[in-house]
C-alpha cells in the first residue's frame, strides 16, 4: 500500500515535535570531517556501515540544538503566474497530487474555490489575469472569474525558509474565546483559523444551466430607458402571520402567478440583503406575496427576480441566489455559506423545469483554512541551522567562548539524536537538558485596569495559580494597550494555561506578591533555547607549552600571534605515546602556551582513553611542545543516534561569514 500524504505529514510533524524544547529529547546538527576526500572535488556517498559510523565520530567538529523554530513543513509554491490555469478544491475528486492553491507576490497563499469550469477541471478552465490579493475572510472573487480562498501569508520570521519553489506551512494553536492572539502577521491566518467554519459551503459549481428562465427581472438603476426603468418597490407591507407583500413596476407581468416560486432579492435601499420566495402573484396590482419582512423594505428599496436555489441536507443557514442572462442561469453566489454540512444539495425551484443542475461544494472537515496541514498535506521538512559568529568563538583564544571553528572547512553534516554528556556537572545526561529556554506569555490585566513599567522586574518569579507553572522574568513589556503586556520568562516547565491568573512573586529572600503586577494568561508562545549555550564542541582541545624557552628574544620557541604558521590546519601531529590526530583549529596565545583543536584521533597503547595524555611531548612540529590540559570533547564518543547524515565537497568558513545549514527531508 502506498504511504499516504498525511502519514507523511503526521511523520514529519512528530519529528518537529521532537525538536520541542520540552520534549524531553534533544537533536543536535552536527558538522564533521575537516580533512578531504580521496577526491575532494566529489564527496562520496555516506555509506551506512560501522566502519563510517566509527570514522565520522572520530571526526566530528561541533554540534548546534536544533529546536521546533528551525524547522518548518513545507509545501509547494506554486507562485501565481499571468496566463496560467489553475486547478480548483473539489469535495469528491481526489486532491492529492493536484495543486489547488497560489501563492501571491506578498507571500499570500490562496486555495483556488473556482477556476471558470465546472467540475475542477482544468480543460476549458480561464486562463488567470488578475493576482488574488487581500486576506478577507471571505471568497475573493478577482476579475478573471477566478474565486479564492485566503489561507495565510507567510510571516516575516519564517521567511528563511521560503525558496523559489516551496514555502514553509503551520497551523497555529487556536484558544477559545481569543480572537486575536498575535500582534504580527501571524494574525491574518488565526483569524482565518479562528472563523473557519465546519460543514460550510463557500461555492456552488453549476453542472447544467438550463435554458427555460425566462420570468426573471434584472436590477436597472438608472431610468436612461424608458422602457426599462429602475427596478424600485412601489410599496411593501408586513402581512398578518409569516407573509409580507410588495409592489412592483407598472410594466411588470400582468399574468397571475406569473413570477411564484421566484425570489425577490432586495438588492440596494432600505431592507438590502433579504432573499424572499415568491408564493403568490398578482398581476392585476403587480403585488408579490413574500415570506415576512425582517426589513420592511420602502420606495428606496432596488429589487431583482430571479430562480430560487433550494439547499438542502444535514447543516443549516446555507443561503444562495442565483443570477440569470436572458433565459440561462449565469452564476450562483453563496450568500450565507452555513455549517454543519456532510452532505448537500442545491436545486432551482420555478414554475418551469429545465435541465440546470447544481452541485454544492463542502468544505473541508473543520472549514477552508481551519488546519492548512491537512487541507494540503505536507511532504517536506526543512531544518535551517545558522553557524554565526557568537557560536564560532574558538579564534577568540577563549577555550569556551565557541565551538565552531571560523577558519576550517568542513565535508559532512547531520542530525544526532540524544547524545550524552562527557563534561560538567551534567555528565552523563542527556546533552541539551542543561541548556536554559525562554518562553513569551502575553497577559492581559483585570478589567479596568492598566500595566505600570515597574510592574515586573528582572529575576521577579512568576507564577500561575491553576497550571503551578513559573519562571523567572527577563523581560517585561508593556503593549501600546497598556492594559496588556508581554513577559519574557527564563526556564518555564510546566505551560501556563490560557486565562489562568498569573502574579510576581518578587526576587530574592522577599517572596511577596506585594506591589507586583498580576495579570490574565492570553497566550503562551513557543519556547525556545538562548543563544549562548546551545552549541557544543566535540574536537578535542590541548594547552600546549612550549619547552625551548624564550631567553634571548629567541621567538622562534614562542607561539606568537606573529607566528600563526607554528601549526596548519589539517596537520598531523603525534604525541610520544604513538597517537595521532589532525588539527582543526591552531590559537597561538601571544606567549609560551596556545591550543589545538583536535579531530580524528588514532590513540595508541601508550596513551589514555582520549588519545594523548597530559605531560608527553609533541613530535613532528617546529616548536617543542608539551601537553598542559586536555580537554575532552563535550558529547561522550559514540553516544546518540544518527538520523541524518549528507557528505558533500568543502564548505570553507571564514571569520567573515555565516553559514546556514539546509536539511531537505522529502518522504
Amino acid at each position: 500500500m502506498a504511504l499516504k500524504a498525511s502519514l507523511k505529514t503526521h511523520i514529519l510533524q512528530k519529528l518537529i515535535d521532537d525538536f520541542r524544547i520540552n520534549s524531553g529529547n534533544s537533536n543536535f546538527i552536527f558538522i564533521s570531517r575537516g580533512t578531504t576526500w580521496s577526491n575532494d572535488s566529489s564527496a562520496p556517498t555516506y555509506v551506512n556501515n560501522t566502519e563510517s559510523y566509527n570514522d565520522l565520530h572520530k571526526r566530528l567538529i561541533a554540534a548546534k540544538r536544533i529546536t521546533s523554530t528551525d524547522a518548518y513543513l513545507m509545501i509547494p509554491k506554486n507562485s501565481w503566474s499571468s496566463g496560467t490555469t489553475y486547478s480548483m478544491y473539489t469535495d469528491d475528486d481526489d486532491m492529492s497530487g493536484i495543486t489547488f492553491w497560489a501563492t501571491n507576490s506578498e507571500n499570500n497563499l490562496y486555495k483556488c474555490i473556482y477556476n471558470g469550469q465546472t467540475g475542477g477541471n482544468t480543460s476549458g478552465a480561464l486562463n488567470t489575469s488578475d493576482s488574488p490579493r487581500g486576506t478577507s475572510n471571505n471568497v475573493i472573487t478577482t476579475g478573471d472569474g477566478y474565486k479564492w480562498k485566503f489561507m495565510y501569508k507567510v510571516p516575516e520570521n519564517w521567511g528563511k525558509f521560503v525558496t523559489d519553489d516551496y514555502i514553509p506551512v503551520k497551523k497555529l494553536p487556536l484558544q477559545d474565546g481569543v480572537s486575536e492572539k498575535f500582534d504580527d502577521e501571524r494574525q491574518l491566518q488565526y483569524h482565518v483559523q479562528y472563523n473557519a467554519v465546519n460543514g460550510a459551503i463557500d461555492y456552488i459549481d453549476i453542472n447544467s444551466t438550463g435554458t427555460s428562465y425566462g420570468n426573471n427581472i434584472n436590477v436597472v438603476y438608472t431610468d436612461a430607458n424608458p422602457d426599462n426603468p429602475k427596478t424600485i418597490l412601489r410599496d411593501a407591507a408586513t402581512g398578518e402571520g409569516t407573509t409580507g407583500t410588495g409592489k412592483l413596476r407598472d410594466g411588470d407581468s400582468d399574468t397571475d402567478d406569473y413570477y411564484n416560486s421566484y425570489s425577490l432579492n432586495i438588492v440596494k435601499g432600505t431592507g438590502v440583503g433579504q432573499y424572499r420566495r415568491i408564493t403568490d402573484y398578482d398581476g392585476d396590482t403587480k403585488t408579490v406575496t413574500v415570506d415576512n419582512w425582517t426589513i420592511l423594505p420602502d420606495t428606496s428599496s432596488f429589487f431583482e427576480i430571479m430562480p430560487e436555489v433550494i439547499i438542502d441536507g444535514d447543516g443549516t443557514g446555507a443561503v444562495a441566489k442565483a443570477t440569470c442572462d436572458g433565459v440561462t442561469l449565469s452564476d450562483v453566489e453563496v450568500i450565507n455559506k452555513g455549517s454543519g454540512f456532510t452532505r448537500a444539495t442545491a436545486t432551482i425551484k420555478t414554475t418551469n423545469t429545465s435541465g440546470a443542475t447544481l452541485e454544492p461544494m463542502l468544505s473541508p472537515y473543520g472549514g477552508h483554512g481551519s488546519d492548512p496541514i491537512s487541507e494540503i498535506p505536507p511532504t517536506r521538512l526543512m531544518i535551517l541551522a545558522k553557524l554565526d559568529r557568537d557560536e564560532s568563538g574558538i579564534t577568540s583564544g577563549k577555550l569556551y567562548s565557541g565551538s565552531f571553528p571560523l577558519r576550517n572547512d568542513f565535508r559532512q553534516y547531520g542530525i544526532i539524536r540524544n547524545p550524552t554528556l562527557a563534561t560538567g556537572d551534567n555528565k552523563g545526561k542527556i546533552a541539551g537538558s542543561e541548556i536554559d529556554s525562554v518562553t513569551d506569555i502575553k497577559i492581559s490585566a483585570a478589567t479596568g485596569s492598566v500595566y505600570g513599567a515597574g510592574d515586573f522586574v528582572e529575576n521577579d518569579i512568576v507564577f500561575g495559580e491553576s497550571s503551578v507553572a513559573c519562571g523567572k522574568v527577563l523581560h517585561w513589556f508593556r503593549d501600546t494597550d497598556i492594559s496588556k503586556g508581554t513577559l519574557r520568562l527564563l526556564n518555564v516547565g510546566t505551560k501556563f494555561k490560557v486565562g489562568e491568573y498569573v502574579v510576581g512573586l518578587g526576587t530574592g529572600s522577599n517572596w511577596s506578591s506585594n506591589n507586583k503586577g498580576s495579570g490574565y494568561v492570553q497566550y503562551q508562545d513557543e519556547t525556545e533555547i538562548t543563544q549562548t549555550n546551545n552549541h557544543y564542541r566535540l574536537t578535542t582541545a590541548l594547552e600546549i607549552r612550549s619547552t625551548g624557552g624564550n631567553s634571548g628574544g629567541n621567538s622562534g620557541d614562542t607561539y606568537g600571534i606573529a607566528h600563526s604558521n607554528r601549526f596548519d590546519l589539517d596537520q598531523i601531529i603525534m604525541g610520544a605515546s604513538g597517537s595521532s590526530a589532525t588539527i582543526i583549529e591552531y590559537i597561538p596565545s601571544g606567549g609560551q602556551t596556545a591550543t589545538l583543536y583536535l579531530s580524528n584521533i588514532v590513540g595508541s597503547s601508550g596513551a589514555d582513553y582520549h588519545g594523548f595524555t597530559v605531560g608527553e611531548n609533541l613530535s613532528g612540529v617546529t616548536v617543542s611542545s608539551v601537553i598542559n590540559k586536555i580537554y575532552i570533547p563535550e558529547f561522550n564518543k559514540g553516544s546518540g543516534q544518527l538520523l541524518y547524515i549528507n557528505n558533500v565537497t568543502p564548505v570553507s568558513r571564514h571569520n567573515e561569514q555565516e553559514e546556514e545549514i539546509k536539511i531537505i527531508i522529502d518522504i
